[in-house]
């Protein structure tokens, strides 16, 4: 089963409009490993409509006729398929143990998605922060609801400039695979998107 925490990533970015691959790349770059997004994918069962084009031919539906008969059975189909869907979730909870807490590589892994998202999440507030005063804050403090890092210690975040006009953001990673050329000695870096490059 896939981590929750990427679930409503996932389906937070549906919300939000993006696509699967859209969403899939964003993960991908984020250092999640590709069998843990596909689980999380399975798992997620809102994904995006996908529209109808827009030159398919329109087909008038025909107007349906109901019977009093007919709705009754409808009706009690929808009650005992939701009743046997509510049985058959009950017993599974009842018969699966307790799924303990991740240790190890999974743990790690868990823990650096959540960095990736945290600076993600900062890196926008300093963005719009930027796009308001002109110019990013001298320190996090100005921005609302900035999250700590998983082991508890804070976000490196240093302005650069005076008023400052870039930044750098740092975090200290767990798992560092070489593969990925975002992470460097260990740690992820995200720059100012506005401002001085």
């Amino acid at each position: 089963m896939a981590n929750q925490q990427l679930n409503n990533y996932i389906k937070r970015e549906y919300e939000l409009g993006k696509n699967k691959k859209e969403v899939e790349k964003i993960l991908l770059d984020a250092g999640w490993h590709k069998d843990a997004i596909a689980d999380a994918f399975k798992d997620v069962s809102n994904g995006p409509v996908t529209q109808v084009k827009k030159d398919a031919p329109k087909v008038k539906a025909k107007k349906p006729h109901y019977t009093l008969i007919g709705i009754i059975g409808v009706l009690v189909g929808v009650l005992l398929a939701t009743a046997g869907f509510i049985f058959f979730q009950l017993d599974i909870q009842k018969n699966t143990p307790q799924q303990k807490a991740d240790t190890g590589f999974e743990a790690q892994k868990n823990s650096d998605g959540q960095r990736i998202a945290d600076l993600l999440k900062i890196q926008s507030a300093l963005e719009e922060y930027y796009k308001v005063s002109k110019a990013y804050p001298d320190l996090l403090d100005k921005l609302s609801d900035i999250p700590k890092s998983p082991s508890g210690s804070s976000y490196a975040y240093t302005p650069i400039g005076n008023p400052p006009q870039s930044y750098t953001l740092n975090a200290q990673m767990e798992n560092v695979q070489s593969a990925d050329a975002k992470v460097k000695d260990g740690f992820l870096t995200l720059k100012n998107q506005q401002g001085k490059k």
